[in-house]
């Protein structure tokens, strides 16, 4: 008992009674069954009993421990209550042998230790502290705080995705007296200049600012930063010698892996997009490396089902674009497929098909992105397993794809492969998806739900599945919804969290593991955005912080640990304007549109380094300029909205002409076009001491000259037919070979319509035939698109002699 405490005992067994305190009688026997009175520490209280005047002794007694009420004392290390924001405060307490102390009533810490610490108070916090002795408390001492802090905020221009040695502006707000950091540490001196001018940053500097305000003498940090994305200035290396001779070429490589695209003379090339590109040709080339994008949906992890619409179904732990020039607003991926909308509220889709949910009235795999013919003017989609709900403008929904589980609000279970307007579902806002149920928030703030039930992720205190959308009448007042597979949350106006569903790994972050019929309330408030996975579940409040709970195997709560969590914990990240959440992986955008990652990456969809799971948020590499993140079953999408083009320095190339060197005759005299140096050849063999203009023919044959020039080209003739019995002859100029240089096909022809060629032949520089037709024809067309680009030999044959010509496969 404490010690103003009454005793409350009552005697049974007899007529009449008599208690006794340590073996003393408090009054005489009478009928009075009841005792109750204050007592001291270690009174021992037992009773007698009478009945027809016979009396015996209670064969057992009490032993009270009685404790003294705690009078209590206790102080603040701050004197006058009034603080600024993140100030270290302490508190003792003393009168006691345990010591509560409360935060806003709630319990922060019980204990023996009789000290409490924080630095986290906010404006109109109270500390209340409670002294125990035993059971006893004390009278409480309460501490009401004003808590100073300043509204402070932190701009940047142009963009903190920058080209390397570019000049930045940052601008802070909210202070008297400002100092910037770079990386935690000081860069200016504490002054009223609240701007800051630089060119030197690196990549992923981290630049915030300390202030501080005259009026309550207090410093403040910004409880933000901004990360810089620096594109290193491209650069052009050249793997031989960028002057050559007519008809050699030289490779030009990027020292960016990605966003690279060539130009000539200031002119982008067509589809020069690779690390790499060979040139044929003179002019001034330099390279232009784009971080970011305009539109543009990058991506990484497993591809195998197309779902990056980049045209293959090729893997990539480095961010991939899709291969539509539309600039997308908004981006959803089901289990393996996507959706998009584009500014004009048009639809798009791509991935697997079979159950079509595509939409485009097929079941047929793409790989690309495709509008979805049918709908127009599309707000807002939301893609659960194999299915899609779109709403549009006006309100109206279309529901396509797997209809299993009537997760399609049509009444049945039939697959939908098109747009179909669901009259049944009107009046709409926003969809949320999960794995087979969606939850859809209509104008009026009420939530409907359909679909699978297994769990009680619908919300209607069941676990029947429905075809057909019904309200969640215990909710109200709803301004957001989310989803995980098989859970699902509601926040409204108030900021207010309900969750409902499956619970096993604490997902629903009620503090247990039991699953949910009906919508409870979450401990945590001011939520603005609520998103699940597989089992675990994420929180984001109107402060910018994230909370996460349930499964964690793969670190996807990103606490730096594998433990689950029955309880929103907070995670270590700042200003986060979004999130997403994967199968078992977490996805956060910033504000200043980095993202970081955690959990799952055994597809590389989170990092490009595969080193298992990522237990803490952690950036992503180059993603840039992104305004939307989508991450999925075993891949991360991200839609950027902002891009950065940097130039490299141009290389000029130089491609020396080489004049055609012809052979004329004059009986069994050759001569050739003037050069510095000459070597004649027979029937295609070097022959000796022959290094004059002229030559003397001794035999009928193919002769041709290979002459060089003074620039240190050398260019080989024509073949030349030469007979000792005969000058009348057929020539090279009896056919015409074109285009050349070609990209895709050449084409040959007879000059004369009596002479027929009996053979074509095309040899590649290493000397392989590649190409080779002996149908007698005046002309024909050679597709070479199947080829490298280089320089090919091509001979025709007439009679027996060879005759030949020399062309070019360029871009």
């Amino acid at each position: 008992l404490c010690d103003f405490e009454l005793s409350n005992l009552q005697a049974t067994g007899a007529t009449n009674y008599q208690f006794l305190i340590n073996g003393n009688p408090t009054s005489p026997l009478s009928s009075v069954d009841t005792f109750a009175t204050t007592l001291s520490n270690g009174d021992v209280i037992s009773v007698n009993g009478e009945t027809n005047g016979c009396i015996s002794n209670s064969l057992s007694s009490i032993t009270f421990t009685v404790y003294n009420t705690p009078i209590l004392s206790s102080t603040c290390s701050d004197i006058d209550n009034i603080i600024c924001i993140n100030d270290s405060i302490d508190f003792t307490a003393n009168g006691a042998s345990e010591y509560e102390f409360l935060l806003n009533g709630n319990t922060i810490q019980l204990s023996t230790s009789n000290t409490y610490y924080t630095n986290t108070l906010s404006q109109g916090d109270s500390i209340s502290i409670i002294g125990y002795n035993g059971h006893c408390p004390s009278n409480s001492n309460h501490y009401v705080f004003t808590v100073n802090s300043m509204n402070l905020n932190l701009t940047i221009a142009p963009s903190n995705l920058i080209c390397e040695n570019d000049f930045v502006d940052f601008t802070a707000f909210g202070a008297d007296l400002y100092q910037y950091t770079v990386n935690g540490a000081p860069v200016t001196s504490l002054g009223t200049q609240n701007t800051y001018s630089t060119s030197t940053l690196f990549d992923l500097d981290k630049v915030s600012f300390t202030a501080y305000s005259n009026s309550t003498n207090c410093t403040q940090e910004y409880n933000d930063y901004i990360i810089i994305n620096v594109v290193p200035t491209p650069s052009i290396s050249a793997l031989s010698s960028t002057t050559f001779c007519d008809g050699d070429s030289v490779t030009l490589t990027s020292n960016s892996s990605t966003g690279n695209q060539w130009l000539v003379d200031g002119n982008e090339i067509l589809a020069a997009n690779d690390t790499s590109i060979t040139i044929y040709n003179s002019g001034s080339y330099s390279l232009e490396v784009i971080k970011g994008g305009n539109g543009d949906i990058l991506s990484i992890g497993a591809n195998a089902n197309g779902l990056f619409g980049s045209g293959d179904n090729f893997n990539s732990s480095f961010p991939i674009s899709n291969v539509t020039n539309h600039v997308f607003d908004q981006i959803s991926t089901g289990y393996d497929f996507m959706m998009a909308i584009d500014s004009s509220g048009n639809l798009f889709s791509w991935g697997e098909n079979s159950s079509g949910e595509l939409g485009d009235g097929t079941y047929t795999n793409s790989n690309s992105p495709n509008i979805i013919p049918g709908i127009s003017n599309v707000k807002t989609i939301a893609t659960a397993k194999s299915s899609t709900m779109a709403v549009t403008n006006s309100g109206e929904v279309y529901v396509w794809g797997d209809n299993s589980q009537g997760q399609l609000s049509t009444g049945n279970n039939s697959v939908i492969n098109f747009p179909f307007l669901n009259t049944n579902l009107i009046n709409v806002d926003s969809i949320a998806a999960g794995k087979n149920h969606f939850i859809i928030l209509k104008n009026d703030s009420t939530v409907w739900s359909v679909g699978n039930n297994d769990y009680g992720q619908l919300g209607n205190g069941s676990l029947i599945v429905n075809n057909q959308a019904q309200q969640i009448t215990s909710i109200n007042n709803i301004i957001k919804i989310g989803t995980g597979e098989y859970h699902s949350f509601a926040i409204n106006s108030n900021g207010d969290l309900f969750v409902w569903g499956n619970n096993s790994s604490g997902q629903l972050g009620l503090g247990d593991l039991t699953n949910r019929l009906t919508p409870s309330i979450s401990t945590i408030t001011n939520i603005i955005n609520a998103q699940g996975g597989a089992s675990h579940s994420l929180f984001l409040n109107n402060n910018k912080k994230v909370y996460a709970c349930g499964n964690n195997n793969f670190g996807q709560l990103s606490l730096g640990n594998t433990t689950p969590f029955s309880i929103p914990q907070e995670v270590s990240i700042q200003g986060v304007e979004m999130i997403s959440a994967g199968q078992n992986s977490s996805l956060f955008l910033r504000s200043d549109h980095s993202v970081f990652a955690s959990g799952n990456n055994l597809d590389n969809q989170i990092s490009p380094s595969n080193t298992g799971n990522i237990l803490s948020p952690t950036y992503i590499s180059n993603i840039n300029g992104i305004q939307f993140i989508e991450a999925g079953k075993s891949s991360s999408h991200f839609l950027a909205l902002e891009s950065k083009s940097c130039l490299s320095a141009s290389v000029i190339i130089n491609n020396l002409s080489v004049s055609p060197v012809l052979i004329t005759a004059s009986g069994d005299t050759l001569s050739c076009t003037n050069g510095v140096s000459y070597q004649w050849y027979f029937n295609g063999s070097a022959i000796p001491a022959s290094n004059s203009q002229t030559f003397i023919a001794n035999g009928s044959g193919n002769y041709s000259v290979e002459a060089t020039f003074s620039n240190g080209c050398s260019s080989i003739s024509d073949i030349y037919f030469h007979s000792m019995s005969s000058y009348e002859k057929i020539t090279n100029d009896s056919f015409k070979i074109y285009p050349n240089p070609t990209q895709n096909s050449i084409h040959i022809e007879s000059l004369n319509p009596h002479i027929n060629i009996d053979k074509i032949m095309i040899i590649d520089f290493s000397g392989r035939i590649i190409y080779e037709n002996t149908e007698q024809s005046i002309n024909q067309s050679i597709d070479l698109s199947k080829y490298e680009n280089g320089i090919y030999n091509i001979v025709l044959y007439v009679n027996n002699q060879a005759y030949v010509f020399r062309s070019i496969k360029a871009y």
